[in-house]
Order: C-alpha cells, then sequence, then structure tokens
C-alpha cells in the first residue's frame, strides 16, 4: 500500500524505467532549457515549426524599440542592417560546411530555389533536362514546373524514385541541373550528396540541394561534397520563427558567373547611387 502510483506503474513497465534513466544520462539534456515550452509538453513537430528559443521576445522588443523606434532610418547603417543578410550568412556557412561569403540570409525557400534553379540553367545554356524526384517537397516541384511553363519551355522536367539509382541513371549529357531536397519530408530518407554530386558533375551538370529538412538536424557539408547550390528555410530546425527569412547556398566558384534573374534594389553594385541601370 505504501507504493506510489507511479512506481507502480514503473514496476509494471521496465521499459517507461530505461527510457527516463537513458533520458537523465542524455548530455543534451539541458537543450530543452534553451526553448520556451510547457513543461508537460514532447514537442517532435521541429520539422514543422521550431520551438521558440527563450531570449526571442527580448531581442525582438530590442530590435523593435532600439533599432526601429529609436534608431529609425539610422539603423540602417548604425546597426548594419544593410549587410545583415551577409553577416548572418556567414554565421549559418559554418552549419553547412561553407565559406564566408557563399551564404545569403534572404527571401523564401521557394524565391530562392527559382533564382538558384534560373543560374544554374543559363550557366548550361546548351543542356534541356533538368533531373528532380518524385517525392519532392511540392513547392520545389511547383517553382521548377513554373520555370519551364514560363521562361524555359524548351526544357523538360525528370522523376527518380526514393533510391538514389533512380536519380543517377537518368543524368545524361542533356542534363543541365539535378535539384534534389537532401531529406525527404515524408519518409526521412537522406540522399547521398556526395554521390549524386559526383555522377552530376561527371556529366557536366550542376546540383541544387534543397536543406529544409536537413540544416539543424542532421551534419551537412557542401563544399567537402562539392555541391553547387542550396536553398533552405530557417524556421525547422533553425528555430527562426513564422516568417523566418530562407537562405541560399552558392559555392565560391559560381559567385561571378552566377546571374540573379531577380534584380532588383539590394543586388545593385551601387544602390543609393539611384542609377536607373541596373549593375551588379
Amino acid at each position: 500500500m505504501n507504493q506510489t502510483l507511479e512506481s507502480l506503474r514503473a514496476s509494471q513497465n521496465p521499459g517507461l524505467t530505461s527510457a527516463r534513466a537513458r533520458d537523465a544520462a542524455d548530455p543534451l539534456l539541458q537543450m530543452r532549457t534553451n526553448f520556451d515550452l510547457p513543461d508537460e509538453l514532447i514537442y517532435l513537430d521541429g520539422n514543422s515549426l521550431g520551438a521558440m528559443p527563450v531570449n526571442v521576445p527580448q531581442r525582438l522588443q530590442q530590435a523593435a524599440l532600439d533599432g526601429w523606434r529609436t534608431g529609425l532610418i539610422r539603423s540602417w547603417n548604425a546597426r548594419n542592417w544593410h549587410e545583415l543578410p551577409l553577416t548572418l550568412g556567414d554565421r549559418l556557412a559554418k552549419l553547412m560546411g561553407a565559406a564566408p561569403g557563399e551564404v545569403l540570409i534572404v527571401d523564401s525557400t521557394s524565391i530562392n530555389l527559382f533564382k538558384l534553379l534560373s543560374a544554374a540553367l543559363e550557366l548550361r545554356p546548351d543542356r534541356r533536362t533538368i533531373i528532380s524526384e518524385q517525392q519532392n517537397f511540392p513547392s520545389d516541384l511547383h517553382i521548377i514546373q513554373g520555370a519551364i511553363d514560363h521562361f524555359y519551355s524548351d526544357h523538360r522536367l525528370l522523376l527518380g524514385g526514393d533510391d538514389d539509382d533512380s536519380v543517377v541513371e537518368l543524368i545524361t549529357e542533356d542534363t543541365a541541373v539535378v535539384t534534389l531536397t537532401h531529406i525527404s519530408y515524408r519518409t526521412g530518407l537522406i540522399r547521398d550528396m556526395q554521390r549524386i554530386t559526383e555522377a552530376a558533375h561527371a556529366s557536366g551538370a550542376l546540383v541544387i540541394f534543397d536543406l529544409a529538412h536537413s540544416l539543424g538536424a542532421v551534419p551537412v557539408d557542401l563544399n567537402n561534397t562539392g555541391v553547387d547550390f542550396a536553398v533552405g528555410c530557417t524556421y525547422k530546425y533553425l528555430n527562426a520563427g513564422p516568417g523566418g527569412p530562407a537562405y541560399l547556398f552558392i559555392a565560391d566558384r559560381h559567385l561571378q558567373g552566377a546571374q540573379n534573374p531577380l534584380t532588383g534594389w539590394q543586388g545593385h553594385a551601387d544602390p543609393f547611387s539611384f542609377d536607373t541601370r541596373y549593375v551588379a
């Protein structure tokens, strides 16, 4: 009768006791305190929206009150707002095996994919085939198909299956770009990034990887695997919150040749010259 309900449950479920013991010994146990989560909640939806770090409300208030309300237009320079896409990109680069200057925090994953797909196709003007996968994230396929429908009507899209072999087998001398999701959002399949990149390069094709479901969850090493381009979001495993900007990666060897199809203000070589001609 002195046995508590909790101990009774544990005695009837040795698996629960073992799980709790492993939890208590987990070196990452204290990481939970970095996030503002209800005590009773086990949150496994970081693939859709990452949990909020505990310091976010204070940082948001600081940005709004000090940067916007008090600093006003001065904050573009005083707080280096103009350079934040590159500054933060350099910080994120360390997580994906990229070098300073190769990563930009900007726009959405879809917009970034369109920009990089267009740039890659222009770098391979004599090729007419784009390769992706049947289980790619739908919006990636929407962007690819939209690019073909509106701008590259003489190109075709071929789709591989879940296994890497079915993708590699599609690569030919006519392949311009292979664009895949690193980790499948449905199955958790991790693509062999190095194998696919080497196969594409052997035929002269370029590679784009979507890291939305991998960066922050598994190791990524873009430069050591030779990847040409990559995109991804920050609101999943990077915990940037709803509306957090996406990122893009361009390998250093392509920085001079890759052309941005969206020639806007921030991409101009000297935006404050107010030159009506676009100069990259």
